[in-house]
């Protein structure tokens, strides 16, 4: 396998003490939420970027402290049969309510499964329809419908519509990369069109003939919306490629007013 390049398409960069402090301000308890215009203001950069950061934050928490969440589980169920909502559950382990609200019903087998969870998010007063479990009191599923709603309007970032919002910027992005390469007269495959043929792993891009950029040969183009600090680079250099690494590249496309921190640049 080859080198992965990270091309950086953004409209500046951002010193890395600046960053830092910038992240400090937005590492808040679970139960806490960054000003996100006095912050934008204060450190001279776009909502967006602070959004991002803030964001990008929290899934780190996430991911650091899910596998305990898993472990204590029923300690967690006992919180919630002793009356405890699940805002405080969740607050109590300093992760993002609707992340504890998807362990919490799934601990109580309802028979929702992975893709009844989302829907249940989505749209709380849905959920009687979509139980399994027969018998099911109507004052736990009120009680549950209330629950979701609860964590869904104070969960900034995973909450389904912060997902679409997330999903939204990657599609846009996407197509500003397959304009942009239609444009150069660059002939490729796009991610959809790969899994119409059978791939499962797939790049947003690639190459039907590879073409040089910088001295390097590049294969294949991945557009990332997201703000590049030392741990995005670190995920895109190892894991995040790993399905389709082999000398090619990988672009990062921040949203508009994203910036990256130029230490960061690991690869």
């Amino acid at each position: 396998g080859g080198r992965i390049i990270l091309l950086h398409l953004h409209s500046g960069s951002m010193e890395i003490g600046k960053y830092q402090r910038l992240l400090a301000s937005v590492t808040l308890p679970s139960s806490a939420e960054p000003h996100i215009p006095a912050l934008a203001r204060a450190f001279a950069v776009s909502e967006d970027t602070v959004r991002c950061i803030y964001a990008q934050e929290v899934q780190s928490r996430v991911k650091k402290r899910h596998a305990a969440l898993l472990a204590g589980i029923e300690a967690a169920m006992t919180r919630f049969h002793n009356g405890d909502d699940m805002v405080q559950i969740a607050y109590a382990l300093d992760l993002p309510p609707c992340i504890v609200a998807r362990r919490l019903l799934e601990a109580l087998r309802l028979g929702l499964g992975r893709a009844g969870t989302t829907l249940a998010l989505r749209d709380p007063a849905a959920l009687p329809s979509l139980v399994k479990t027969p018998g099911l009191a109507d004052t736990l599923l009120a009680r549950l419908r209330r629950e979701l709603e609860a964590c869904v309007a104070v969960d900034a970032v995973c909450c389904p519509r912060a997902d679409s919002a997330r999903a939204r910027a990657g599609s846009a992005y996407e197509e500003r990369l397959y304009a942009s390469l239609h444009e150069a007269g660059v002939a490729f495959w796009t991610e959809g069109g790969l899994r119409a043929r059978g791939f499962f792993k797939t790049p947003d891009a690639k190459l039907q003939v590879p073409v040089a950029v910088g001295g390097r040969v590049v294969h294949w183009i991945d557009s990332k919306a997201t703000f590049g600090d030392a741990r995005m680079h670190r995920w895109v250099a190892g894991v995040g490629v790993q399905p389709f690494r082999s000398g090619r590249l990988m672009a990062i496309r921040p949203l508009p007013g994203f910036k990256f921190v130029p230490e960061a640049d690991l690869c």
